[in-house]
């Protein structure tokens, strides 16, 4: 993303180049990108991991004292909340994550590679010359002169071009 901008910056702005693309600055961008996904990447390291829940085995014998439902609550509940917690603020970071990493870049790129695009077209439109007609070459006269500095002057229909 960060060359796709140095692009923009040369085609759309060529004359402010050389203050915007310096080598300075181009480091400073990677270093600051490599930190950010270097956080980034080290969140997932306290985020995810491997868990063994140890369930155990109904009967398939019921009791009435089964039958009957209670509403205490229990440390499983309270388990149950941190996890269900855990869960949703997960699929929030996966979600941004996804969103920063997979769609928005793309999005810019395209965009700014619209605007080389747009500029690489304005620019031929600026400096397109018209198709001249064909036409027989000029006749050239050849003029020497005869003092002693050699001057060659040939002229022609368009220009006069002297020789030293």
């Amino acid at each position: 993303m960060a060359f796709t901008f140095e692009r923009v910056i040369v085609v759309c702005y060529p004359l402010k180049r050389f203050h915007v693309c310096t080598n300075r600055r181009a480091k400073l961008i990677i270093s600051v990108l490599a930190v950010a996904v270097a956080i980034v990447q080290i969140l997932s390291l306290f985020t995810t991991g491997v868990t063994v829940e140890m369930v155990p085995l109904k009967s398939n014998i019921t009791s009435a004292d089964e039958n009957t439902s209670t509403t205490t609550k229990t440390d499983d509940d309270d388990e149950n909340d941190q996890n269900n917690n855990y869960n949703r603020v997960m699929r929030i970071l996966s979600l941004l994550e996804t969103v920063v990493t997979l769609v928005i870049p793309p999005i810019l790129i395209v965009i700014m590679n619209g605007f080389i695009i747009h500029g690489l077209f304005q620019f031929k439109r600026t400096f397109r010359q018209p198709a001249a007609a064909p036409t027989s070459p000029p006749a050239a006269h050849l003029i020497v002169s005869a003092d002693t500095d050699n001057i060659i002057i040939i002229e022609t229909k368009f220009q006069v071009l002297y020789i030293l």
